[in-house]
């Protein structure tokens, strides 16, 4: 079976398909075809809760091509979920009710939470890493922290802080200011201090493996390789180095 998701964010719409043999055995899942639009859907909500009609078009025009991409593919089921933009936002409803009414398509808006352990498993089985894990998901609104083991999700959180948010709340001049900076800062750390306790008492005495999750974490590894082209064979699976982090910053 030949299966489609496509994953409606708040940076970038993405689409996955894959062969599906199994229902309960993820390393059944063979992901064959992978392609991204950025359409910025969570711009406007960052500032006033409203998804805008730029990018609301755009989003449609993605959707629609995804969906034009899964039929060629002879896909057999197409699945969508949408994340922080949508469920955030007071148009939300409007939104998926205008996507329906030109695609056809149903969407599935997922909480938080689902966010935070869906990225969770999916990372996990991705890389097939097995032991205490926190995987960190850094999205366009939203950033989902998941920490498990084999057996269970322990901690998971999903904070308003992502890459589109903080830019239209605190960078309005393009190159953040010093002072714009150390807001955008005591915003990361005010949201993620109790989160933050938990791990470092946690990480103290067990080891974690780390895996990040998302554009941003992407990025990076693209700045460490000098690439200008996005390549998941190439990125996927790529250690940094909290050095390599810091050496970008």
């Amino acid at each position: 079976m030949r299966v489609a998701v496509i994953d409606i964010g708040s940076n970038s719409i993405r689409l996955l398909v894959a062969h599906y043999n199994s229902e309960k055995d993820v390393e059944n899942v063979v992901p064959f075809y992978r392609e991204l639009i950025t359409t910025r859907l969570g711009r406007g909500v960052a500032i006033n809760n409203i998804i805008d009609e730029l990018s609301c078009k755009n989003t449609v025009m993605a959707v629609k091509a995804f969906i034009s991409r899964a039929h060629d593919f002879g896909c057999d089921i197409i699945l969508s979920i949408a994340t922080s933009a949508v469920r955030e936002a007071l148009n939300g409803p409007d939104f998926l009710q205008l996507l329906k009414k030109k695609t056809g398509l149903d969407v599935n808006i997922i909480s938080g939470q689902e966010e935070a352990e869906l990225s969770f498993l999916g990372a996990r089985a991705g890389l097939r890493i097995a032991g205490l894990t926190l995987v960190m998901d850094i999205g366009g609104n939203s950033t989902e922290l998941s920490l498990g083991d084999d057996s269970q999700v322990i901690r998971s959180i999903s904070v308003p802080v992502g890459a589109v948010r903080l830019t239209q709340r605190y960078y309005k001049s393009g190159i953040p200011t010093d002072a714009e900076f150390e807001k955008a800062k005591n915003t990361i750390r005010k949201e993620f201090y109790d989160f933050g306790l938990f791990f470092a008492k946690l990480s103290s005495s067990r080891r974690v493996e780390i895996i990040g999750v998302g554009g941003t974490l992407t990025t990076l590894a693209a700045i460490k390789l000098g690439i200008w082209d996005y390549d998941p064979e190439i990125i996927h699976g790529l250690y940094l180095s909290s050095s390599d982090i810091e050496d970008i910053y």
